[in-house]
């Protein structure tokens, strides 16, 4: 575990000083701001210069997990691959293992330093300034709350309004069938990454399908939204392409559900291009034939 405890905990960035700001407008104390960023990520960390400067909110930039130079017993130690392959269809990218831990590293930064909220933002949000009056209220929230998003993408069967903040602001909390995507800014409470840094223990989901299950966690949303994404390139490198692959193998094949390994092959075949072509015959260790059907043959196109 030494090695994923050194990948969790913050580390200073070479150039760490040039990127923070320390110009608080405020004579309450505010929660700490911590904004994740890929160090070769400079456009993205100039856009979020740019508006925390033109807010003098108080800041941090943090080094994001550099998922492509993680080790593969580094990776090893937390992520569980068949997990992924069984609930998912495919694995995560190393970029999204990458992000996961990102959020994880700060949530062992709250439990570490007992630190009672913070902020965290990615490094691709378009930020309105009326965060500024969120952010500012989190010592009113309810008594209950573990997550508070300020930007995301939801759905819940209802919302209730249960408190409202200045300048038209709304505190409402998701209810009934659903869940909420996109950890691109939220507030987490010391409750909040205590519970986050035990449901992330062993990894097989994105962070948000972790922080946006509202059934585990006392969670809140700011209406109307105040984080939203400023439509950069993605760097975490998802595999929707790969996912729709595995989908339609699964529609073909359901027992495949049981085979992670045979599924990860066939979504690196390529498209189904709606013929299956009889070539390769699975086997099962004894021998004995369990299916006869693969891609069609790419020179077949």
């Amino acid at each position: 575990m030494g090695s994923l405890k050194r990948i969790s905990r913050v580390a200073p960035m070479p150039s760490a000083q040039a990127y923070q700001v320390c110009a608080n407008r405020f004579n309450t104390p505010m929660l700490p701001v911590r904004i994740i960023n890929l160090e070769t990520s400079t456009e993205r960390r100039l856009h979020m210069q740019e508006q925390m400067a033109a807010m003098g909110l108080d800041y941090r930039i943090v080094p994001a997990v550099n998922g492509g130079l993680l080790s593969q017993d580094e990776i090893d130690e937390i992520y569980r691959a068949n997990a992924v392959l069984l609930r998912r269809g495919s694995h995560l990218s190393p970029g999204e293992i990458g992000c996961a831990l990102s959020h994880i590293r700060l949530y062992r930064e709250i439990v570490d330093n007992n630190i009672k909220a913070m902020a965290i933002l990615e490094d691709d949000a378009r930020i309105d300034k009326m965060i500024l009056l969120a952010i500012e209220q989190y010592r009113h929230f309810p008594k209950d709350w573990d997550i508070v998003f300020l930007g995301y993408r939801m759905r819940a069967t209802s919302l209730n309004t249960v408190q409202e903040l200045p300048g038209k602001i709304s505190l409402k909390q998701p209810k009934g069938f659903g869940h909420i995507r996109l950890a691109i800014g939220y507030i987490v409470s010391l409750d909040g990454a205590s519970k986050l840094l035990k449901l992330t223990r062993d990894l097989h989901k994105p962070i948000d399908h972790y922080t946006g299950n509202y059934r585990l966690l006392n969670t809140y949303v700011v209406d109307p939204a105040l984080v939203l994404p400023a439509g950069f390139p993605s760097t975490i490198g998802y595999q929707e392409k790969k996912e729709k692959e595995i989908g339609l193998w699964l529609k073909i094949c359901p027992w495949l559900r049981h085979c992670p390994r045979i599924l990860d092959f066939l979504g690196r075949r390529g498209p189904i291009r709606g013929t299956l072509r009889i070539s390769v015959a699975i086997r099962h260790r004894t021998g004995r034939l369990l299916c006869a059907c693969s891609p069609l043959n790419r020179r077949g196109r």
